[in-house]
Protein backbone atom coordinates (compact mmCIF):
# COMPACT_ATOMS: atom_id res chain seq x y z
CA UNK A 1 0.00 0.00 0.00
CA UNK A 2 1.45 3.65 -1.13
CA UNK A 3 1.42 6.25 1.92
CA UNK A 4 -0.88 8.04 0.13
CA UNK A 5 -3.72 5.49 0.17
CA UNK A 6 -2.62 3.84 3.81
CA UNK A 7 -2.59 7.81 5.03
CA UNK A 8 -6.50 8.50 3.57
CA UNK A 9 -7.14 4.95 5.17
CA UNK A 10 -5.72 6.18 8.95
CA UNK A 11 -7.69 9.49 8.49
CA UNK A 12 -11.02 8.36 7.02
CA UNK A 13 -11.39 5.07 9.21
CA UNK A 14 -9.42 6.67 12.76
CA UNK A 15 -12.44 7.93 14.44
CA UNK A 16 -14.80 5.41 13.80
CA UNK A 17 -11.79 2.64 14.85
CA UNK A 18 -11.24 3.40 18.64
CA UNK A 19 -9.54 0.09 19.17
CA UNK A 20 -7.85 -0.40 16.12
CA UNK A 21 -4.02 -0.33 17.14
CA UNK A 22 -1.78 1.16 15.14
CA UNK A 23 1.10 -1.62 16.15
CA UNK A 24 0.36 -5.40 16.73
CA UNK A 25 1.75 -4.60 20.29
CA UNK A 26 -0.77 -1.63 20.30
CA UNK A 27 -4.05 -3.82 19.42
CA UNK A 28 -2.58 -6.51 21.65
CA UNK A 29 -2.84 -4.23 24.42
CA UNK A 30 -6.29 -2.85 23.22
CA UNK A 31 -7.59 -6.96 23.19
CA UNK A 32 -6.48 -8.00 26.44
CA UNK A 33 -9.86 -6.89 28.02
CA UNK A 34 -11.84 -8.98 25.52
CA UNK A 35 -9.26 -11.91 25.65
CA UNK A 36 -9.62 -12.15 29.34
CA UNK A 37 -13.79 -11.82 29.00
CA UNK A 38 -13.13 -14.85 26.67
CA UNK A 39 -11.18 -16.47 28.55
CA UNK A 40 -13.29 -16.63 31.92
CA UNK A 41 -16.06 -17.75 29.35
CA UNK A 42 -14.27 -20.57 28.66
CA UNK A 43 -12.73 -21.64 32.00
CA UNK A 44 -16.51 -21.35 33.35
CA UNK A 45 -18.51 -24.26 34.70
CA UNK A 46 -21.95 -24.90 33.62
CA UNK A 47 -24.54 -26.89 34.98
CA UNK A 48 -26.58 -29.05 32.67
CA UNK A 49 -30.11 -27.27 33.46
CA UNK A 50 -27.91 -23.69 33.24
CA UNK A 51 -26.41 -25.19 29.72
CA UNK A 52 -30.12 -25.41 28.52
CA UNK A 53 -31.26 -22.60 29.73
CA UNK A 54 -28.90 -20.61 27.78
CA UNK A 55 -29.58 -22.29 24.55
CA UNK A 56 -33.18 -21.76 25.25
CA UNK A 57 -32.66 -17.86 26.02
CA UNK A 58 -30.04 -17.53 22.71
CA UNK A 59 -32.56 -19.25 20.05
Amino acid sequence: MTKQAESQTTHSFGPYMKHYGKTPEEQLEKNKPAMALLKQWMEEEVSEEEAQARHEYFE
